[in-house]
């Protein structure tokens, strides 16, 4: 039966600590740190925006778009856009506006608002396009029990390729999200659930899978929950969200040894996203019940200080950033 993906809503917010509006940890003033370069698209009340120079302008208004993406020369941007029981992938031409669909999940074959309608008609969320132009993204589209699993496309409008998953102990994915790819287009990253054996809870985690031999593995398996994986530009390390208690903060994991780096402390933050050319690294915060846009500039293991640079009531957290030095 097909399910409306839920569970990034949930995984959004760090709990009791989003709802308080916690700042711990984060710098306030930006005086004298300058305004980070390039241009970040990020969604209000289900339309695109670009972020450049300390401005905002609207790119796309429709109301019902999601998780716009940079292509890797930042001439066209990926988007999800919302039906009632489905979601689609879409391109579209920065310079002309121009849209073309790349996947077709509303049923047509059955009356809409019937019960077969929502069944055969399916969800995608969470794209990532890779500098080697290779897209992926989660979707339950002909899953076994419409579970989202992971899918790739070669290029723009190549046919879709399910990959196996094998997470769990049952070999099965338990649903995935947030998806990242290295630069490169052959490894994933993304969130998925397991069960935790002594409490039998769902827990978020994050794994890692190759794109060509299709082995999968478990980077963070913290039974407090990681999420939001984004990984560097240069392949070495995984962006992502950890909890503590009921604090989320940003963290790097190196991929070969899973050595890490606090970028933030008690900050409740999340959805990180690294600039193309990995010089910055941007994720989201909550202040005062809304959420707010920061950055760091990081060089190898040196990190430097916090800087805001947008906060709107209507920030669309889910949907993340996305960041492009062209």
């Amino acid at each position: 039966m097909n399910r409306h993906p839920f569970s990034r809503r949930l995984m959004i917010g760090g709990g009791a600590a989003a709802a308080a509006g916690v700042t711990l940890g984060v710098r306030r003033s930006t005086e004298a740190q300058g305004t980070p370069p390039g241009r970040i698209l990020f969604v209000r009340s289900g339309s695109v925006w670009q972020w450049q120079g300390g401005n905002a302008s609207e790119v796309l208004n429709d109301g019902a778009v999601s998780d716009p993406r940079w292509s890797p020369d930042a001439s066209q941007f990926l988007y999800v856009r919302q039906g009632g029981s489905f979601s689609d992938l879409y391109v579209r031409d920065a310079a002309t506006g121009a849209d073309t669909q790349l996947t077709f999940n509303e049923s047509i074959e059955f009356p809409l608002g019937s019960k077969e309608y929502a069944e055969n008609s399916f969800w995608v969320i969470d794209p990532s396009w890779s500098a080697s132009g290779v897209i992926g993204y989660a979707s339950d589209s002909y899953t076994p029990y419409a579970i989202l699993m992971l899918f790739i496309m070669n290029f723009v409008g190549a046919d879709p390729l399910q990959m196996q998953g094998d997470i769990d102990d049952q070999g099965n994915y338990q649903n995935i999200e947030g998806v990242s790819l290295s630069s490169d287009g052959t490894v994933a990253a993304f969130a998925t659930r397991r069960v935790d054996p002594d409490t039998v809870e769902f827990y978020s985690c994050v794994g890692l899978q190759d794109l060509g031999s299709q082995e999968t593995g478990l980077l963070v398996d913290d039974r407090s929950g990681s999420f939001d994986p984004a990984m560097e530009p240069n392949g070495s390390r995984v962006a992502m969200a950890i909890r503590s208690g009921e604090m989320l903060d940003v963290w790097l994991v190196d991929r070969d040894g899973g050595a890490r780096t606090q970028i933030t402390n008690g900050a409740n933050a999340q959805k990180p996203c690294w600039s193309s050319d990995g010089s910055w690294l941007g994720y989201l915060v909550v202040v005062d019940y809304k959420f707010e846009a920061w950055a760091v500039s990081v060089s190898g293991a040196s990190i430097g200080q916090p800087v805001k640079l947008f906060n709107f009531d209507d920030l669309d957290a889910p949907s993340g950033l996305s960041w492009t030095m062209s």
